[in-house]
């Protein structure tokens, strides 16, 4: 059990990196056709209705906070990083720093995935949360907890 946590603790922080770093790597561009498939399909007009400068403010003061939040998540999903490795003597310390880890960095997807964001952000996101979820269930099992009794036993 301790095993799959900490590949799931592990896949979800990769995964939960990668969908940010999409947004950096995607880049402006990536998010300029995000907005204008946006506008044109859902509020049904282009960038020459309200006239290119103006969809150029628009546009990066949206893409300069998808970044900013991108890199929020980053962050958070760095510190599940650190947890996941924290999880492979399976010990108290990094099973709690994981549980306290993972709902921060589900706010900080949450955040990034009510706002308009590239599919595989949101896929990135989703596998994060999902997986991340996986791995407090699976690190808090009674076994786990045998094995890290029995460890700590062994050190005596």
């Amino acid at each position: 059990m301790l095993t799959a946590g900490f590949f799931a603790s592990l896949l979800s922080a990769l995964a939960g990196i990668g969908g940010a770093i999409a947004i950096f790597i995607g880049g402006k561009k990536m998010v300029a056709e995000l907005a204008v498939e946006t506008m044109g399909g859902e509020l049904g007009f282009t960038p020459e209705d309200i006239g290119n400068a103006a969809f150029d403010e628009i546009f990066a003061d949206a893409y300069q906070k998808l970044a900013v939040r991108a890199g929020l998540v980053v962050f958070c999903c760095g510190l599940m990083l650190i947890a996941a490795l924290l999880l492979r003597n399976g010990g108290l310390g990094g099973r709690v720093f994981f549980t306290v880890v993972l709902p921060l960095s589900g706010l900080a997807w949450f955040v990034v995935l009510r706002d308009m964001a590239p599919t595989v952000t949101k896929a990135g996101g989703a596998i994060s949360l999902v997986v991340g979820l996986v791995a407090a269930i699976l690190i808090w099992l009674p076994a786990v907890n045998n094995y890290a009794a029995a460890r700590k036993a062994s050190k005596r």
